[in-house]
C-alpha cells in the first residue's frame, strides 16, 4: 500500500504545481481563492464557538458570496473550469481512497488490485507485450489440419496438446499437486511464448508469483556481476531467485552463447529445481538432442538435457511463423 500511496502523493504534487503555475499566469485569481479560504476559515470558527447559535455572521456570509461571484467573474473571463483546483482523481470508483463500502463491508477497490497486478508483473519479470498474451486466447487457427509434423500428428493436433499440457500444468499448481514441467520447443514463431505468457499470466491472476527469466538475459545479467566491481550479493540473489521461484519459467533456452560456464550456470539452476521437485516451464529452438549438441556433447550440457527429460513433458510446436501470418492478414 505504500506504494501505491506515494503514486498519489505524487499526483497531488503535480497538481500543486499545475495550480501554483496557473495563479503566476492569473494573480488576481489566486487573490480571490486566497480570500475565499480565509473567509470560509472564519465562518467555520464563528460557527464552532457559537454552536446552536441562531445569530448568523451576515457579515461573513456576505464577503464570501461576494467573493464567490468575483470568483466566478474571473474563471469566465479565463476560460478556466469551475473545478479548476479539483484534483482529477485516477479512480472515479474510489476516488483515490483505494477502499470502497460494499453491502458486505469495506474492501479494497479494483484499482488496487490492478496496481498490485501491475507491480507482480514487474516482480515477475514479465514483459508488457507478453501481458496480453493468454491461454484463453492462444489461437489454433494458425496450425495446420493438414501438414504432419510426424507420423502420428497435425500441426494442429501438436499446438492442442500443448496448449492442454498448459492448462494442465497451470491447475496442478494452483491445486498444490505434484506436476511435471513443461518443455516447448519449435522454430522461431511457432507460439512458445505466447503459451509460457499464458501460464504466468493465469498463475499471477490466482496469486502464485512465477519467475520469467530470458536465458541470454539471466546468463548476461550473471556474468557482468561476477566481472564487475558489483558485489556478488545481488548475484547470488537472482541465483537464488531462479532456483527457488514457485514456478520458473527460462525462455529460449539455447539462444545463449554456450560457454563451460554459462552451461554450469544453467546446470546448477534446474538441477536444483529437479532435485526439489520444482515446477520448472523451458521454451527452445531445439528438441534435446539438437539442444545437447549446442551445450556440447561430453559436458554438462548433456546432464542439463537429462533433467530436462526427468523433469518435464516435451511439446513440439511447429507451422509457418504467426508474426509474419498475422502480417498478412492485416495486409488484406
Amino acid at each position: 500500500m505504500t506504494t501505491l500511496s506515494n503514486d498519489y502523493i505524487e499526483r497531488d504534487i503535480q497538481h500543486r504545481q499545475k495550480i501554483d503555475k496557473l495563479w503566476q499566469k492569473y494573480p488576481d485569481l489566486h487573490r480571490v481563492e486566497d480570500a475565499l479560504y480565509e473567509t470560509l476559515t472564519r465562518l467555520t470558527r464563528t460557527v464552532i464557538a457559537n454552536p446552536g447559535s441562531r445569530l448568523q455572521p451576515t457579515e461573513l456570509t456576505a464577503q464570501l458570496n461576494q467573493l464567490r461571484q468575483e470568483r466566478r467573474t474571473l474563471l469566465q473571463r479565463y476560460q478556466i473550469p469551475d473545478d479548476y483546483n479539483v484534483p482529477a482523481y485516477r479512480c472515479p470508483i474510489c476516488k483515490d481512497l483505494e477502499v470502497i463500502e460494499t453491502e458486505s463491508g469495506w474492501q479494497l477497490c479494483s484499482c488496487v488490485q490492478k496496481k498490485q497486478l501491475e507491480y507482480q508483473f514487474i516482480s515477475a519479470k514479465i514483459p508488457a507485450k507478453m501481458r496480453e498474451q493468454r491461454l484463453d486466447n492462444f489461437s489454433l487457427t494458425y496450425y495446420s489440419e493438414l501438414d504432419m509434423v510426424d507420423e502420428r500428428d497435425t500441426q494442429r493436433r501438436k499446438a492442442e496438446k500443448a496448449w492442454q499440457g498448459a492448462e494442465d500444468f497451470v491447475k496442478a499448481v494452483l491445486d498444490k499437486q505434484p506436476v511435471k514441467g513443461l518443455y516447448f520447443f519449435g522454430g522461431a514463431g511457432v507460439g512458445k511464448t505466447h503459451l509460457v505468457s499464458g501460464i504466468a499470466n493465469r498463475l499471477m491472476e490466482n496469486s502464485t508469483m512465477p519467475l520469467y527469466l530470458m536465458v541470454a538475459d539471466l546468463l548476461d545479467e550473471l556474468r557482468q556481476g561476477y566481472e564487475s566491481s558489483r558485489s556478488e550479493t545481488s548475484t547470488s540473489g537472482l541465483m537464488e531467485q531462479a532456483k527457488q521461484a514457485p514456478v520458473l519459467i527460462l525462455d529460449d533456452i539455447g539462444a545463449e552463447r554456450s560457454t563451460d560456464w554459462s552451461i554450469e550456470k544453467l546446470f546448477q539452476i534446474i538441477n536444483h529445481r529437479y532435485l526439489n521437485q520444482l515446477p520448472t516451464v523451458l521454451t527452445s529452438n531445439y528438441d534435446l538432442d539438437e539442444l545437447a549438441d549446442h551445450m556440447g556433447y561430453g559436458s554438462t550440457g548433456v546432464r542439463i538435457c537429462s533433467r530436462i527429460v526427468e523433469m518435464c513433458r516435451l511439446f513440439r510446436l511447429d507451422c509457418e511463423d504467426i508474426r509474419r501470418q498475422k502480417r498478412r492478414e492485416s495486409s488484406v
